[in-house]
């Protein structure tokens, strides 16, 4: 019932890609020229990079339930497309967000030939249909400044060394945090990749669930119930505990492991934990390597979660 996809790697990897290789972009608007560029497509991304190392990401689209591609040769393509179907026969037209009327920004590509073409078009379909049904991972460095709203005195003592985590699924991302007693469940949701609390890292793909919409509503109901905001603690149920109990009510298995040690490994580097002490503590968790890279870091024994 769960489909993987595969991934791609160079100097930084994606999981998750439905399709990849090489498109020319056109330009800017004052410069018709078109440009060839690495992409990769996700069921909730489309990435392109300057080439096939992934080292300079350029552009990130983000792909909606109401995506749509369009072949330059269309009669209803948009935007541009009329004034390049006679040199660019196979180009066209990607709409991340058509409901925004004049408001949106389109992207044009060539693909050069026919089954190129095709392949590309598919592909899009393919991450359009299955957009509802992808869960993703976003995980978040803690700002100084945006810490959760009653949340300060605990969180205080964790600066940018900390990391928040919530899991996307039919366009919303959901988290857990904390709140008062009485005050009703810590579970809530927003835009994904937007939480304003937070400053936002990365993303992992999942995988897709096959849970129905309301078999959803029933496991979120539950996770409600157990994820009382009163309940919150920092090393034992926060956010990324949350997130895994979370994808495995959605059956796209656990989260990494190096995501679960990140809440407590961020309390053990303190308050003067940098922007470069977050990234090495990510490596070192991600090379299974966390529990060297704290002792190294902080001589404070380790709680068992690490």
């Amino acid at each position: 019932p769960i489909s993987q996809a595969t991934g791609i790697r160079g100097t930084k990897s994606l999981t998750g890609v439905l399709h990849s290789g090489r498109l020319s972009q056109r330009g800017p608007l004052n410069d018709w020229k078109w440009i060839s560029k690495w992409c990769a497509l996700t069921p909730t991304s489309f990435f392109v990079f300057r080439d096939d190392s992934l080292d300079a990401q350029l552009v990130v689209v983000d792909i909606l339930p109401c995506t749509t591609t369009a072949a330059f040769l269309r009669h209803d393509a948009p935007g541009d497309a009329i004034r390049h179907r006679n040199e660019k026969p196979f180009g066209f037209v990607l709409d991340a967000d058509p409901g925004r009327g004049k408001q949106r920004l389109l992207h044009y590509f060539d693909a050069n030939d026919a089954d190129t073409l095709a392949n590309w078009e598919h592909a899009f379909a393919q991450a359009v249909s299955r957009r509802t049904l992808a869960v993703t991972l976003h995980i978040y460095d803690v700002g100084r400044n945006t810490m959760l709203s009653g949340l300060n005195s605990v969180l205080s003592r964790i600066g940018t060394g900390a990391f928040h985590a919530g899991v996307e699924i039919a366009g919303l991302e959901w988290s857990y945090g904390f709140c008062e007693e009485g005050e009703g469940s810590g579970v809530f949701s927003g835009e994904p990749r937007q939480c304003e609390m937070h400053i936002y890292r990365e993303s992992i793909e999942m995988g897709y669930t096959s849970l129905s919409s309301e078999a959803w509503e029933s496991c979120l109901t539950r996770l409600q119930e157990s994820f009382t905001g009163s309940d919150y603690d920092l090393l034992k149920q926060n956010c990324c505990t949350f997130s895994n109990e979370c994808c495995k009510a959605l059956e796209v298995g656990e989260i990494p492991s190096w995501v679960l040690n990140l809440a407590a490994a961020g309390a053990a580097l303190g308050d003067s934990a940098s922007a470069a002490q977050s990234a090495a503590l990510i490596a070192a968790a991600k090379a299974g390597e966390l529990k060297g890279y704290l002792n190294r870091s902080d001589g404070d024994e380790l709680d068992p979660l690490l």
